[in-house]
């Protein structure tokens, strides 16, 4: 599949920002007085011109990745265009249109660092995926972390069609729980006989509609109050394959 053929993900969900704007979504709750005075430092970016999307980040460089934060409070979360459930251990919130909240640019810092820097460095235990499917192609003894708004640790793969596979450990706590999705986005599997959340698509930022996008399947699952999350963007990786990655993390 060629760059053509591939569909092109929202800025919520570009390769690189993909897992980020998913984990800044969740949040709900508004950056501190210093985060805000740097985020208003910032000078916005130009728009990028249809149907190009950005280039992989430098290895060995640390990141600045910008995305939406939306926020939402309890008033505009409880409407009739909401359900509420568990799927797979996670608070799931399904609606047909994402909310109208009032949006923020949020400066995530990221930073390389070793698997073992990363281990000692992050308050919580987490390991990485035993099992790559042919074709994944990564650096395994290097993550990236952020330390703040939430502590966070993340590793990419990347295939030969220029898809990926991004996992992202975390800490389960009250203002990260909840996963907002569209209708008829979600089902529970089982990993290592336990269940997890499945979500297929993400929300298009223009149209605040849910995109079935074809190849983006996120899996999340929580082991010992540490939130799992593997994203794919890729038709080279199976979803059997990605459960397969999720069951090699021990």
């Amino acid at each position: 599949m060629n760059d053509q053929e591939k569909p092109l993900l929202s800025p919520e969900f570009s390769p690189e920002e993909a897992e980020i704007a998913r984990q800044l979504f969740s949040l709900r709750q508004s950056p501190g007085v210093e985060l805000q005075r740097r985020i208003e430092a910032i000078p916005q970016p130009p728009a990028r011109p249809a149907g190009v999307t950005p280039r992989p980040l430098l290895g060995g460089l640390a990141a600045l990745l910008v995305a939406a934060l939306l926020f939402i409070s309890p008033p505009v979360q409880a409407t009739l265009d909401e359900v509420q459930k568990m799927m797979g251990q996670i608070p799931v919130i399904v609606r047909t249109v994402w909310p109208q909240p009032v949006e923020t640019v949020v400066v995530l810092e990221t930073e390389p660092m070793s698997l073992a820097q990363a281990q000692a460095a992050m308050p919580f235990d987490f390991a990485l995926p035993a099992y790559l499917p042919v074709g994944l192609t990564g650096d395994t003894e290097h993550v990236q972390v952020a330390r703040s708004p939430v502590a966070m640790v993340k590793m990419v793969w990347r295939d030969a069609e220029n898809g990926f596979v991004q996992l992202s450990v975390y800490a389960a706590g009250p203002e990260n729980i909840q996963a907002l999705v569209g209708p008829e986005s979600s089902e529970t599997v089982q990993i290592n006989g336990q269940e997890a959340l499945l979500v297929r698509g993400g929300w298009d930022r223009q149209s605040r509609i849910w995109s079935g996008q074809a190849g983006l399947i996120t899996l999340f699952w929580t082991v010992n109050d540490i939130r799992y999350r593997l994203l794919a963007y890729s038709e080279v990786v199976s979803l059997d394959e990605l459960v397969a990655m999720a069951e090699s993390i021990e």
